[in-house]
């Protein structure tokens, strides 16, 4: 909802009908969590050689993956990493750095190895920022080399060491964006051979984990500001946006092409027209026939031939007289 950054022009209420149950839902212009798309968070984790790369890859100035300004002094929060493991399970929290001693959870990626080797990784959005149940379980199309690290030889718990006016040396401040403008930048940051499955219902089993790191001090201040959208439209609004970003794009190719095929067909009718036009000139400069100059020629031919017939008949005529 972020009201003391974006300036919201309209509430707009919205009635759905979901699981045989009528809800209503109440979608502001822009949400908390609009700023941080977990897509992008996911497409990172996959990349990530470790948990401290995790971290510097989620505030990379370059890539600008977060554009969550929760404190409102228009610089994008620095996210920390905290990790917490037990037995086969890892509780990976992200967290907005907000002032000192500060801390607002905003997402949890939760990873597990069966006893198959087969890894199950989840990614839970914090409920007042995303709504509840707002949960993506990706498939990525090769095994990311974060899980190696975190269930090998050389695993080693992360919890971050930066805090309010202590950050790494590659970090620098940056202002956040529009959120249109955010979305147009961010989706080039999502892995788009991973597939990412949302889940509409989900029951934590590792909260006795998770209460001994989670921080929420911006909700306990702003508690009013939650996120007021179920979770099931979000998602559907969510992946609608990313299948109309893809659209988009497909819908600039098929008009790319469709121009081309315009200006082909108006070139080929400009140069038919262009034809025409000469063929019409090239008639229009020869020269046009008198017909009626040419009628009374034709006349007065014939009126020579029909004097030139009675003068042999009459000379005829005249011969046999004197014989």
């Amino acid at each position: 909802m972020k009201a003391f950054l974006f300036s919201i022009a309209l509430s707009i209420a919205s009635s759905f009908y979901l699981f045989g149950q009528n809800t209503t839902i109440t979608a502001n212009s822009y949400d908390i969590s609009d700023n941080l798309d977990l897509q992008a968070v996911l497409s990172v984790f996959a990349e990530a050689k470790d948990l401290e790369d995790f971290e510097r890859k989620l505030n990379d100035p370059e890539s600008q993956i977060s554009n969550i300004d929760l404190n409102g002094d228009n610089y994008v929060d620095y996210l920390r990493v905290v990790e917490i493991s037990e037995n086969r399970t890892h509780l990976i929290i992200i967290q907005s750095v907000l002032g000192n001693d500060k801390y607002q959870d905003i997402a949890t990626i939760e990873t597990e190895k069966g006893f198959d080797n087969n890894y199950t990784v989840q990614i839970i959005g914090n409920s007042y920022i995303y709504g509840d149940n707002y949960v993506i379980r990706p498939v990525f199309y090769r095994s990311p080399n974060l899980l190696v690290f975190l269930y090998g030889p050389y695993y080693r718990s992360w919890a971050s060491p930066y805090y309010w006016g202590y950050y790494p040396s590659y970090y620098k401040y940056w202002h956040p964006y529009t959120v249109n403008v955010y979305h147009k930048r961010i989706y080039t940051h999502v892995n788009h051979h991973h597939h990412y499955n949302y889940v509409h219902s989900y029951r934590p089993h590792h909260h006795h984990l998770y209460s001994r790191a989670s921080r929420s001090d911006y909700r306990d201040a702003h508690p009013n500001r939650t996120h007021s959208k179920p979770i099931y439209a979000n998602n559907r609004v969510r992946e609608n946006n990313y299948k109309q970003r893809n659209d988009h794009s497909n819908y600039n190719n098929q008009n790319n092409r469709q121009t081309q095929s315009n200006r082909s067909t108006v070139n080929r009718n400009q140069s038919q027209n262009n034809n025409s036009s000469n063929h019409h000139n090239s008639n229009s400069s020869k020269p046009k026939v008198n017909n009626s100059n040419k009628s009374k020629d034709q006349k007065s031919t014939s009126s020579n031939r029909n004097q030139s017939n009675r003068n042999r008949t009459s000379n005829g005529s005249a011969q046999r007289s004197s014989r």
